[in-house]
């Protein structure tokens, strides 16, 4: 988070700088795109790191499928709990009102 933080300062320096017409200094315009490019490097991580997650998902429900369908346990009126790693009753649906405003 604090490289995110000090990644927009770094950004700004050069609008502040552009406002009174002068170039930053070499070492300064190097700092800025070490930093964004760091920035990059950890948005493609986020990416990779989501993207994971997606997958590892799919494949807790794709067990649970299985496991329901060897256990013989019907999913119309179970849910698969990944955290206990067993199957818990579905809440039940309220009646929705038929009022309406």
């Amino acid at each position: 988070m604090k490289r995110i933080v000090l990644g927009v300062i770094l950004l700004a320096i050069p609008v502040l700088g552009a406002q009174e017409d002068k170039p930053l200094p070499q070492d300064s315009q190097l700092k800025i795109l070490k930093a964004v490019r760091r920035l990059q490097e950890i948005q493609i991580q986020m990416s990779d790191l989501q993207r994971q997650a997606r997958e590892l998902q799919v494949t807790m429900e794709n067990e649970c499928v299985t496991a329901a369908k060897a256990s013989n346990v019907d999913l119309t009126k179970f849910n698969c709990d990944v955290d206990k790693l067993t199957f818990v009753p579905k809440p039940e649906k309220k009646p929705e009102d038929t009022k309406k405003p």
